[in-house]
């Protein structure tokens, strides 16, 4: 009897144990390109490349935020900032590894896996920079990658394809950029620990598949009639009928919350291991566990006075 007492008085004292499985990610929005930066050097590809939306700088780390099934996983969303000009490619790679390797440090410390979400150009920073660390024996770990709008692998179908091929032909965008890992000989990045995933869409003149990617998920193909009707309300019926706006499929990974509230969120939680936290213990409970310490004492008073008589 005494030593249950004691037990008990212990258990209702101690906190509880749970398992969070999201483990509260570490996520690093990686933006794309800024079509307002692109010159005059580009000729007839200029025209086509102002029509696309232009995004103000954070806006996939602003999107991730916002969306609910992201944040209940209580995630720190990293904006990695850059000048969103592709001819500073090459710079931008060299600060994005040390950004990169800096949060994964901070990450680990507090037992945080980090994630890496990309968008358009900034797939192409993120998957050579993720490859350069490799190369050079960092240690960094990434739960998983997730790719949108991707041009890694530019199409060639319907004529699409020029419009990405035209411009990666421009010495002062690709001038010093390792072209062998970014084009050619495609591999997963080996620090990528959990999935690579690759969202794209038919209607994104950007994108393609990406055949190193552990999964590819054409995002304009299931429910067809559902992606049409999103598209006419968002976007206008002449649009959608005369197709120049297609262009505006580039953005529909994280403007559409059937992806960046669902998919998205579904990919980054099944690529992060449960993890025990400890829960504070409610009044209610310490309570229960102080009196039990009371009875305990004087239970045991009582029997110290009965062994003296």
């Amino acid at each position: 009897m005494k030593r249950l007492l004691l037990i008990m008085a212990v258990y209702f004292m101690l906190p509880a144990t749970s398992l969070y499985a999201q483990g509260e990610p570490w996520i690093i929005a990686v933006d794309g390109l800024a079509f307002r930066e692109l010159g005059p050097e580009i000729g007839s590809l200029e025209l086509e490349l102002k029509r696309l939306p232009k995004e103000p700088d954070g806006y996939l780390g602003d999107a991730l935020r916002n969306a609910p099934n992201i944040a209940n996983m209580s995630p720190k969303v990293i904006s990695y900032s850059w000048s969103r000009d592709p001819a500073d490619s090459r710079e931008e790679i060299e600060v994005l590894k040390s950004a990169i390797l800096a949060y994964y440090q901070h990450a680990a410390q507090k037992n945080r896996p980090l994630v890496i979400v990309a968008h358009s150009w900034g797939t192409v920073l993120a998957y050579t920079a993720l490859h350069q660390l490799v190369d050079q024996g960092s240690d960094v770990r990434i739960a998983c990658f997730i790719t949108l709008g991707s041009p890694l692998n530019p199409r060639v179908d319907a004529g699409s394809g020029a419009l990405v091929w035209n411009f990666l032909k421009n010495k002062s965008i690709m001038e010093g950029l390792p072209l062998n890992i970014i084009f050619k000989n495609q591999q997963k990045p080996s620090n990528v620990t959990g999935e690579w995933v690759n969202l794209w869409a038919k209607g994104d003149l950007i994108s393609n598949q990406v055949s190193a990617a552990n999964e590819n998920v054409q995002i304009d193909k299931d429910n067809v009639l559902w992606n049409s009707l999103y598209f006419v309300a968002n976007f206008g019926l002449r649009d959608y009928v005369l197709g120049p706006s297609t262009f505006k499929w580039h953005g529909e990974y994280y403007k559409n919350p059937r992806w960046i509230n669902g998919e998205i969120p579904e990919i980054i939680k099944r690529n992060i291991p449960k993890r025990a936290i400890v829960a504070p213990t409610d009044q209610k409970t310490e309570l229960y566990g102080l009196l039990m310490l009371i009875v305990f004492f004087f239970y045991s008073i009582f029997k110290l006075i009965g062994s003296l008589f």
